[in-house]
């Protein structure tokens, strides 16, 4: 009698556990984006991060890049030395002339907690590390900001440190899920001057990007680490200074293994992932 009462408490409760297993709910943030909503009580600063599957702290991924010109050449970002000295200025710098101020990869590093804490204490992305390396692996350039990754959508910020900055006006990299060929979903983003240069495109108050993304088909794409099936997705952003556009190729263990992106002066950059450092 008493082993009997003992498993009617044991099964009650793995029952009433069960019953608290509640899947997490979701808001709409970011005009249009998924994240995950949750219960005032809870302070965990990493709660956004915890079912990551791909932008795991501990977990490096380092991208390759280039950045080919309205010219048709391939080019760096970098400072161009002159008569000894490196200039303070970041350029598109010809491949050729790579040096030890040239950004040569670009990884990223999932971080815990807050970075943002003191200005957004109710920042509902995981924190990011982007550290761009040189020609010798050393970091020369910082840059923290976010992904959203969760059950329904990933949608991640690129990187916009120094000449990265033309980046902002094209569509980021974003996964709307189940991932169906020929689904369709929108995006909407207002983006301040501080982000104009004469180098590609100069405007006075905010822009409106409105964006629309498609699912194309599901191929396998060569990498570093072999033929890997991935999503084909295409974006294209739509303001008043014109369209940009974003072919970026995705896969559920890797997240994003190539960005192809289409700038506003119709140069393109491409980042391919290179590897994949865990733990």
């Amino acid at each position: 009698m008493k082993t009997k009462l003992v498993s009617i408490i044991i099964i009650s409760i793995l029952i009433a556990s069960c019953k608290t297993r509640v899947a997490p709910k979701f808001m709409i943030d970011n005009d249009g984006i998924l994240v995950e909503k949750f219960d005032s009580t809870n302070v965990d600063e990493n709660k956004y991060n915890l079912d990551n599957e791909i932008y795991v702290t501990g977990t490096k991924l380092i991208y390759s890049y280039k950045h080919i010109g309205i010219d048709k050449q391939e080019y760096f970002i970098g400072k161009i030395g002159k008569s000894g000295k490196t200039t303070n200025e970041w350029e598109f710098i010809p491949i050729e002339r790579k040096n030890d101020s040239t950004i040569l990869n670009v990884t990223i590093i999932p971080l815990n907690g807050n970075a943002f804490k003191a200005s957004i204490p109710d920042y509902n992305q995981t924190n990011f590390l982007y550290n761009f390396l040189n020609t010798g692996g050393q970091s020369i350039g910082k840059e923290i900001t976010g992904v959203i990754e969760n059950k329904k959508n990933i949608w991640i910020h690129p990187p916009r440190f120094a000449l990265f900055s033309i980046l902002e006006l094209n569509p980021f990299p974003y996964i709307s899920f189940p991932t169906k060929n020929g689904k369709k979903w929108n995006w909407h983003l207002s983006i301040g001057d501080h982000w104009s240069n004469v180098r590609w495109k100069k405007w006075v108050g905010r822009i409106e990007n409105d964006y629309i993304y498609e699912i194309l088909e599901r191929k396998k794409l060569k990498t570093k680490f072999g033929e890997i099936k991935c999503v084909v997705s295409r974006a294209t952003a739509n303001s008043q200074l014109g369209k940009t556009f974003l072919t970026s190729y995705f896969n559920e263990k890797y997240g994003f293994l190539k960005l192809e992106y289409i700038n506003i002066d119709g140069s393109q950059t491409i980042f391919e992932l290179e590897k994949v450092i865990k733990n």
